[in-house]
């Protein structure tokens, strides 16, 4: 048994002891993995370099809604998935933010998925007959009329559009999928990042420039995207 595994069947110890009730023995308790395997402490024994990492991951970060990811990396995929990893990231936490913001949805599908409602003016014109004079003749009239119809746009484009799910083997889908469980899981590994898009809340792609965007104060600018926060006096 290697020093990792050995510390690592420790922990597994001591959370048992700690977290779980009294009187569950380390022996007995099993962490269950996202492949649908599970473990207890004396299993270690043998285990696989990389398998003890992906266990000390599980009993660190131990819940992680998977709806909530799958509607993360989803988001990543589909607006940054030819986007350097930094694109990647930046895409997540702006979805992050603005689940924690208090002017969107407290959730992260719940981000994904909201659209913003407003009427449009659509004017178009009416024929009718109509009697005219004392003989009751009968002429042809048109006149214009405004109708208000309610549209909604998608806050993220893909959402009102029709994408193919994404293939399992597909890197860029393996790459979305890891961005989104790192940011979930709060790891260090992306701090930098999460500090420089701490305030992020906006993007658009480079090719459109947006009215919205000249309200806004830009972040940076990498790979397709341009990201922006609010500026100060724009807040309230």
């Amino acid at each position: 048994m290697s020093i990792t595994q050995r510390f690592f069947g420790v922990l597994v110890a001591v959370y048992a002891l700690t977290v779980m009730a009294p009187g569950h023995a380390e022996e007995s308790y099993q962490v269950a993995l996202s492949d649908g395997s599970s473990f207890t402490a004396q299993d270690f024994i043998g285990m696989a370099e990389d398998k003890v990492q992906a266990v000390a991951r599980t009993i660190a970060n131990p819940v992680i809604n998977q709806r909530e990811l799958t509607c993360l990396a989803k988001n990543i995929f589909y607006e940054a998935g030819n986007q350097p990893e930094e694109g990647k990231v930046a895409v997540g936490l702006v979805t992050l933010n603005r689940a924690q913001d208090g002017r969107f949805s407290n959730t992260v599908c719940g981000v994904v998925d909201q659209k913003a409602v407003f009427e449009v003016p659509r004017t178009h014109t009416v024929t009718k007959q109509v009697k005219v004079g004392w003989f009751g003749k009968t002429e042809t009239q048109t006149e214009k009329q405004t109708t208000w119809l309610k549209a909604s746009v998608c806050q993220f484009s893909w959402r009102c559009m029709f994408v193919r799910p994404p293939m399992k083997d597909d890197e860029r889908w393996v790459e979305s999928q890891r961005v989104a469980r790192e940011l979930l899981a709060d790891e260090e590994n992306y701090e930098s990042l999460r500090n420089k898009y701490a305030d992020a809340l906006y993007f658009h792609a480079t090719a459109i420039k947006p009215s919205w965007a000249r309200t806004k104060e830009r972040v940076s600018k990498i790979g397709g995207h341009i990201f922006y926060k609010e500026r100060e006096y724009a807040k309230y």
